[in-house]
């Protein structure tokens, strides 16, 4: 063999290796750059949770408050209705605002029980006018029922548990109607709160 072939034959073998390389060299470059799309991914998922866990304290920090000008309607309401007062009370209305916003960022659990609060807000303010006429003891029932709704967020508004372990909902809901008013309205409408009860242990069994 000339040394014109050892020469023709030496620069083939590096025009193969030249090849391999830089086929070697393009895999390890998509490589790495499928790698860093993935951290950068990865990054954004992060601040992406840390900025819901932020909106959630943030929501479940205003809970309190709302809850409270929720329960201050709730008791104002039920007082109005054994009175025969068909005018509704002020409407919470910056704190049913806070809820809803709150409702997007908190545990699916109390999220749903938040709907459940809202939505029977809902039928509530709509009877209201005919509490009276059909019966204050579905008044002071819807009424408890509303209250209660409200109590069994306040532990996790708070970042506690306060429900007690074992009780009914329909014992819950009776709780519930012993806070509703003054002692001197709950004796002077006794029988309007035995109707309630006797509401609250037929839907509530």
């Amino acid at each position: 063999m000339s040394w014109q072939d050892n020469i023709a034959s030496n620069f083939g073998w590096v025009q193969d290796w030249q090849t391999l390389l830089g086929a070697l060299l393009a895999t390890a470059a998509a490589i790495a750059t499928v790698l860093v799309m993935h951290s950068q991914t990865q990054q954004a998922r992060k601040r992406d949770a840390h900025a819901m866990e932020r909106k959630s304290f943030a929501a479940r920090a205003r809970m309190p408050d709302a809850l409270r000008d929720m329960n201050d309607y709730c008791h104002a309401g039920a007082t109005k209705i054994l009175r025969n007062d068909k005018v509704l009370p002020n409407e919470p209305l910056k704190a049913l605002e806070e809820l809803k916003i709150a409702i997007e960022f908190i545990d699916t659990e109390k999220a749903e029980q938040l709907f459940d609060l809202l939505s029977h807000y809902q039928v509530y303010t709509s009877r209201f006018p005919d509490f009276k006429t059909f019966s204050p003891g579905q008044g002071i029932y819807d009424s408890a029922k509303l209250n209660y709704y409200i109590n069994r967020l306040y532990g996790y508004a708070r970042n506690r548990e306060d429900e007690v372990e074992g009780e009914s909902e329909n014992e819950r809901i009776k709780n519930s109607m012993k806070t509703l008013v003054s002692v001197k309205d709950k004796v002077t409408y006794e029988k309007d709160f035995d109707a309630a009860r006797k509401l609250v242990d037929a839907y509530h069994p």
